[in-house]
């Protein structure tokens, strides 16, 4: 997560401000599925039969079928406030659907996407691309995404959205994920 924090702030502080310090980038930031995180570090009762582990799984698996969305959670980010965590469904707003597409999404009016989630109201255009893993046994399982919100309209391009791939590609692969 280190690598993504820095990420993160990458992203955002080396764009200028637009207008009295509003910033072009209002958010960059992570949301991870929940089954890589650690459990809560909310210690059980005493009286608890069960070992209780802070070690979260370091190795992706393939997601479960489930008819239960997934939850995807607020991982590093910079900016200003976010949603703390997205729920995957097809009707879940632009997180959602790279996430469960597997690939980028780029919105050039969150206004007009069906089902936006609006975490400021000062956006006006977002781009979110999926952290996708390739498992040893070649297997691709999206981890989550990178989110990226902005204040102009159509803020985001092809370069942009190229780039932004690239730099989720770097990211997943400088993780030193277990072997399987």
């Amino acid at each position: 997560m280190v690598n993504w924090c820095g990420t993160s702030d990458f992203l955002v502080n080396p764009l200028p401000p637009v207008s009295n310090h509003i910033q072009i980038c209002l958010l960059t930031g992570f949301y991870i599925d929940e089954s890589l995180f650690p459990p809560s570090c909310i210690l059980p009762p005493p009286h608890a039969e069960i070992p209780y582990s802070f070690t979260a799984p370091r190795q992706p698996s393939p997601l479960p079928p489930s008819t239960q969305p997934r939850t995807l959670l607020l991982g590093p980010f910079c900016g200003r406030p976010a949603c703390q965590y997205v729920v995957a469904r097809q009707t879940g707003g632009v997180c959602s659907a790279a996430y469960l597409r597997g690939e980028t999404v780029r919105v050039d009016d969150v206004h007009a996407f069906e089902g936006h989630i609006a975490c400021d109201a000062d956006t006006k255009s977002e781009v979110v691309v999926p952290l996708v893993y390739t498992g040893v046994d070649g297997a691709l399982r999206v981890l989550g995404v990178l989110d990226l919100d902005c204040v102009a309209k159509a803020g985001f391009d092809d370069v942009d959205v190229r780039a932004l791939e690239r730099i989720a590609e770097l990211v997943v692969q400088s993780c030193e994920w277990a072997k399987e």
